[in-house]
């Protein structure tokens, strides 16, 4: 039974889901804004989106997927930036300075080295504890909206360089704040505050070496078709080759949240989210694929 000062798996689980939600949702739109208004001022094709930023692998999916690549490798792109700025293991929580991380660190050390030394659960919730007093502080909430405007203004400029014809305005900003960041911030503060370890894995937003899909591994994360958008389910009619495999995973655009239950093995909370490419495609591409994919886990 979990201590009653913990947030209930659920509420992690609903608030990470949501966060892939929002992603996919501010893309789309902002997709469909370019694309409304290009039409309005241009007649004929319309121009490609995307820049590969001459890195092979993501100029591969792009050149193979051209109507849909280049919207999964922004998706990825965010999906690293947040886990490296917000939800990394080393950031104790958003808006602690460098110096006051150290101190921290510093003590939960000495605690563990102490005769008798504190229990790894005990020094966790001195951790819950301290940050949650410490995220009340105007100090801190200051540094929090410092540290959120900084991570805005860069993701949304590392994002623009893959999509180019997205324009910087103030209500761009703002919109990318509230759709995204905001979310990522909330779930963040959620997570490093409380007293029990949760984990992302495997590492985030990696393009991997593109491996085989078996139809058994189908219930072991949220494969999505490359192709069509839409999420495999265990009675999705996936054709098989002579070993069992039905696809290649390509692309993983987010990776599992995992809770550290004390002396046993970790809890599965939301599966990761792969891209595959099926030897036989789920039917006709539809539209909104990042959202729906998204309400279909």
């Amino acid at each position: 039974m979990q201590p009653s000062t913990e947030i209930p798996d659920s509420v992690v689980a609903k608030a990470y889901d949501e966060l892939q939600v929002h992603i996919s949702s501010w893309l789309e739109g902002e997709i469909s804004s370019f694309e409304t208004n290009y039409r309005k001022r241009h007649q004929g094709v319309l121009p490609n989106l995307f820049d590969h930023r001459h890195q092979p692998e993501v100029k591969r999916i792009i050149t193979e997927y051209p109507t849909t690549g280049g919207e999964y490798i922004v998706r990825c792109l965010i999906q690293m930036l947040l886990h490296r700025e917000i939800f990394a293991d080393s950031v104790l929580l958003l808006g602690l300075d460098e110096q006051e991380t150290t101190l921290l660190q510093s003590i939960e050390r000495s605690m563990s080295k102490a005769k008798p030394p504190r229990e790894p659960g005990s020094i966790q919730s001195w951790r819950s504890d301290t940050l949650i007093a410490l995220a009340s502080t105007k100090h801190l909430q200051q540094q929090r909206l410092v540290f959120g405007d900084q991570l805005m203004h860069t993701t949304y400029d590392a994002v623009a360089a893959y999509f180019p014809v997205m324009k910087k305005t103030k209500e761009s900003l703002q919109g990318f704040y509230e759709r995204v960041i905001g979310p990522a911030m909330e779930l963040a503060t959620m997570i490093q505050t409380s007293p029990t370890r949760y984990e992302f894995f495997p590492s985030p937003g990696t393009i991997s070496p593109i491996c085989n899909l078996a139809h058994r591994q189908v219930s072991e994360a949220r494969f999505i078709d490359i192709e069509t958008g839409k999420t495999l389910k265990a009675d999705s009619p996936l054709q098989e080759d002579e070993r069992g495999n039905i696809g290649k995973q390509v692309l993983q655009l987010a990776p599992a949240l995992y809770r550290h239950n004390r002396g046993q093995a970790p809890i599965l909370l939301v599966k990761e989210v792969v891209l595959v490419k099926l030897h036989r495609p789920l039917g006709r591409r539809r539209a909104a694929t990042f959202h729906q994919a998204a309400q279909d886990g």
